[in-house]
């Protein structure tokens, strides 16, 4: 789950600008251990009867969850700084993407606005005669180089954002942060911000222990110059040593 501001971006946000950015599958949602995760989440059992109520009536983007992906055995060590510095650029700058995204409340899908609204569910729709695809270090410093780029820029591709709240009955239970609630970050031009108390019905544990509102800003502050750092470290590396221009 990624903070923003006082609540969290949506996990199929997440997984959207995973795979748009850097062309990585992940999943969004809960666990089939459904009750495991919603006491992971804080989820109080009042809530969770609200949450059923409304995803029922329609609301499915109020689905509790977060993102979820998986670092097979097989994979090469590249292939997981790799997936490790997107991982980590989507948690520092995913925010600033927000207005280019819309959202659909009955089915909790993201897409970006000049993106297909559909992608391949079946089988059959995959095309197996295709040249099985080759990428190589430059490729995957590149991907990260254009996001880095990309997110500098995201003010540029500011466009009049089609307001669609939830209804007003089920506000409070919003946990995540709607597209048009970062422009106003966007245009101050803030290389950072910071965090506020959560003001969400999910409140996530860590190790069993409440999160503490009190200190958010100077931990965030002090996870994004760690972050950042790591990923100009992974970037380096990916791109053999040699400096990016």
């Amino acid at each position: 789950m990624v903070r923003y501001q006082d609540r969290f971006l949506h996990y199929n946000f997440v997984c959207a600008l995973l795979n748009d950015l850097f062309g990585i599958q992940s999943r969004g949602g809960c666990m089939c251990a459904a009750p495991y995760s919603h006491r992971l989440m804080g989820i109080a059992a009042k809530t969770n009867q609200e949450f059923a109520a409304a995803i029922c009536q329609g609301a499915a983007v109020l689905r509790p969850g977060y993102t979820r992906l998986s670092l097979p055995y097989f994979m090469s060590k590249l292939q997981v700084d790799y997936i490790l510095a997107a991982v980590e650029f989507v948690a520092v700058n995913g925010w600033r993407f927000l207005p280019q995204y819309n959202f659909n409340q009955s089915t909790g899908e993201w897409v970006h606005k000049r993106g297909v609204t559909s992608s391949p569910e079946c089988l059959q729709d995959l095309q197996l005669n295709s040249p099985t695809p080759s990428t190589t270090r430059s490729d995957y410093t590149l991907l990260l180089d254009q996001a880095a780029t990309l997110a500098q820029t995201s003010q540029v591709h500011l466009a009049p954002l089609q307001m669609a709240p939830l209804p007003t009955p089920i506000e409070h239970l919003r946990w995540f942060v709607y597209p048009w609630e970062a422009v106003q970050d966007l245009l101050n031009i803030r290389s950072m911000v910071v965090l506020r108390p959560l003001r969400c019905p999910v409140l996530p544990k860590v190790s069993g222990i409440e999160p503490r509102p009190t200190n958010t800003g100077q931990k965030r502050q002090h996870w994004f110059h760690l972050v950042w750092n790591t990923t100009q470290g992974l970037r380096h590396q990916l791109s053999g040593g040699q400096k990016n221009k």
